[in-house]
């Protein structure tokens, strides 16, 4: 197969993956890109299309002519340290039950109200974590990380009242951050802990991202049975 039409079929490939994620029909591909059922079709047998139909195809799949280009397989290749053949059906499965088997997935949410920072007091352990390169967010998220912590400190002695006086107060600081391009999302995992030779304990830890608004972390991966840091 020669350079073309290697990128021919990665590029049909991709159209495909983008277009079932969205659950849309070749119809409705070449309606939203405004070109013909045909030029789709093509595209999706590896025959190529120009570059204006494959601009009106990224434009209305909402990714870049970069992403139609990538072979996802090049990417797992070098991930995994194996050659793009060897990235088979069978070699993903088998990884996906590797990884399932060492690491958690935790959800996350965007924090929206002050409810959902309550959270705080019926856990156990946080992990906090910026990810944005802004030093104005940086700041307030370090304030926010700062006031989070020493809520986790006190919560066995707030009552409701209190409870709700603190989260409002955090949810303050999350707008902060909004307002600066940024949010906040948050997820608890629950697991049994084990420590030493006693019996494993329920324990539920804290996640929260700081990230830009178009970079929002929808989940973590955390790895099964690593080691806890207890603070004194």
């Amino acid at each position: 197969m020669n350079e073309v039409n290697a990128l021919n079929a990665v590029i049909a490939e991709n159209v495909r993956r983008f277009r079932e994620q969205k659950s849309w029909s070749q119809e409705i591909l070449a309606g939203a890109a405004e070109i013909s059922v045909r030029t789709v079709q093509r595209v999706e047998k590896g025959e190529g299309a120009g570059k204006e139909a494959l601009l009106a195809i990224a434009g209305a799949l909402e990714v870049s002519i970069d992403d139609l280009r990538t072979d996802p397989r090049q990417e797992l290749a070098q991930l995994f340290g194996v050659a793009p053949h060897e990235v088979t059906p069978e070699f993903i499965a088998k990884k996906t039950e590797e990884t399932k088997e060492k690491y958690n997935i935790v959800s996350l949410a965007i924090v929206s109200t002050a409810d959902e920072l309550e959270a705080i007091f019926d856990i156990d352990a946080m992990r906090f974590e910026c990810v944005s390169s802004l030093e104005a967010v940086r700041d307030v998220a370090a304030e926010l990380e700062e006031f989070l912590t020493d809520l986790l400190d006190i919560s066995g002695e707030c009552g409701p009242v209190h409870r709700r006086k603190y989260a409002k107060t955090a949810f303050e600081i999350v707008q902060q951050v909004q307002e600066l391009g940024s949010v906040v999302s948050i997820g608890v995992d629950r697991h049994l802990l084990s420590v030493a030779k006693s019996e494993p304990v329920p324990w539920r830890s804290l996640y929260v991202v700081v990230a830009p608004s178009d970079q929002a972390k929808t989940a973590v991966i955390v790895e099964r049975n690593a080691s806890v840091n207890f603070r004194v």
